[in-house]
């Protein structure tokens, strides 16, 4: 399962891309669904991840710069554009 989860999530997005009827029953679970996989992911950190991270604090100072001034601006040029 684990293995395939991407084709999954992918085959997934894509029938609610093109026929969304069967799943929109399911809108009140995406939250609690999302819930559960950030739990997951996080169970599957180890030590050495996090030290990692400490080791180079200034990925993680761009990631964040990123995404709070570039990714807000990129969607807002989007919504422009798309009207």
């Amino acid at each position: 399962m684990t293995r395939y989860f991407p084709f999954l999530a992918l085959a997934v997005s894509f029938l609610a891309w093109y026929q969304p009827a069967p799943l929109l029953g399911l809108g009140s679970a995406i939250v609690p669904l999302l819930s559960v996989v950030m739990f997951c992911m996080g169970l599957a950190l180890r030590i050495e991840d996090f030290t990692r991270v400490l080791k180079k604090p200034t990925s993680i100072g761009l990631g964040v710069l990123v995404q709070f001034t570039v990714m807000p601006f990129t969607a807002w040029a989007v919504a422009l554009m798309l009207n």
